[in-house]
């Protein structure tokens, strides 16, 4: 729903600027669009405002849509009386690490997501032979499980999703 809602917002915004843009071309080779303009300024003072209106409420939305998806997320690890909140970039610094340790010589792209305190990792790992790649994947999952275990707590959970370059 987000992604569509900013893909409209996007579209609305691209064909305001291909409007201006080539309105902005015609303003000044052509008489006719001059008095247009002018005719419109004077007498459709209401429309104007709507359109400023309009203009206000998409920018309201963007700066909304901004702040709620701007904010850090935290996995929360539970304890026997508190729950302690880990910073997203804590996690993201343990994968750098882990990463390039595991393929020095390459820089692996990695995202992560915390949702439903659930951490999913996507990474593109560098080419390897597809025999070796499920004996890799596992590899991965096992060092993180430990990794995480040992710093977030015996109940961690995440996922994986990994595909490797093709050569």
């Amino acid at each position: 729903m987000r992604r569509l809602f900013f893909s409209l917002i996007n579209l609305v915004i691209a064909i305001f600027f291909i409007f201006i843009g080539l309105f902005s071309i015609f303003i000044p080779w052509s008489n006719a669009v001059q008095m247009g303009l002018i005719e419109f300024i004077l007498h459709d003072a209401l429309v104007i405002s709507l359109f400023g209106f309009t203009f206000l409420v998409i920018a309201f939305a963007m700066i909304v849509d901004f702040a709620i998806h701007a904010r850090r997320k935290y996995y929360y690890v539970k304890s026997q009386n508190d729950v302690v909140a880990v910073d997203e970039a804590i996690i993201q610094n343990y994968l750098s690490t882990y990463w390039k340790e595991m393929f020095p010589a390459h820089n692996v792209a990695c995202q992560l997501k915390i949702k439903d305190n659930h951490i999913h990792i996507y990474a593109d790992l560098p080419h390897q032979p597809v025999d070796v790649q499920p004996i890799i994947i596992e590899q991965v999952k096992s060092d993180l499980q430990k990794q995480f275990r040992s710093s977030l707590g015996p109940e961690v959970s995440f996922s994986l999703s990994a595909s490797f370059a093709h050569e």
